[in-house]
């Protein structure tokens, strides 16, 4: 039942950035982006993906995808919530999705810079269509509109849902306001 509450409390949420958990570490980077658009039935419906990898154990069990439009990560959140992936079956491993708690592509990209870089798998990055490199990509990064990033980042806060951050650190967290 508590799966159940977080996939519907995930689904409400206005959030275009999640976290895929326990992703069997056999998987590269382009296996689970092929795995995951042919079950989202798209090709690229993201334009960032990074599954960070853990040295030469493999990828570090979780992938953080930002999708281009809401309609497309709701859709993604129901999919891929208890997901069984199919290219390492006999891992039984079952699929997780929360919202993360970095939210759009220049707010990834910004964070992909400052604590992803030079630390295994690049995050593969699409404009218009057309892979970059996080360098050419931080080159080009708009920055976020803020109005924008604040009214997603309360969304999730407010839902209540567990939220992460994209990186191999713990989400930090903050003691709830005074009464």
């Amino acid at each position: 039942m508590p799966g159940e509450m977080q996939k519907n409390v995930a689904a409400s949420i206005p959030c275009t950035t999640v976290l895929l958990r326990n992703v069997p570490v056999d998987y590269s980077q382009e296996d689970l982006i092929k795995e995951i658009d042919d079950a989202l039935c798209s090709d690229s419906a993201w334009d960032f993906f990074h599954l960070p990898s853990e040295g030469s154990t493999g990828n570090a069990g979780y992938a953080c995808i930002n999708f281009i439009e809401l309609a497309v990560a709701q859709t993604a959140i129901q999919v891929l919530n208890k997901y069984k992936f199919k290219l390492h079956p006999a891992k039984k491993k079952v699929g997780s999705v929360s919202p993360s708690h970095i939210q759009g592509l220049e707010s990834n990209i910004t964070h992909a810079k400052e604590r992803c870089a030079g630390t295994g798998t690049a995050p593969m990055i699409l404009r218009n269509g057309d892979r970059v490199e996080l360098f050419q990509a931080v080159s080009q990064a708009v920055e976020p509109v803020a109005v924008e990033q604040e009214s997603e980042s309360e969304a999730c806060q407010e839902s209540g849902s567990v939220l992460a951050e994209c990186s191999d650190e713990p989400p930090a967290v903050e003691p709830p306001p005074p009464p």
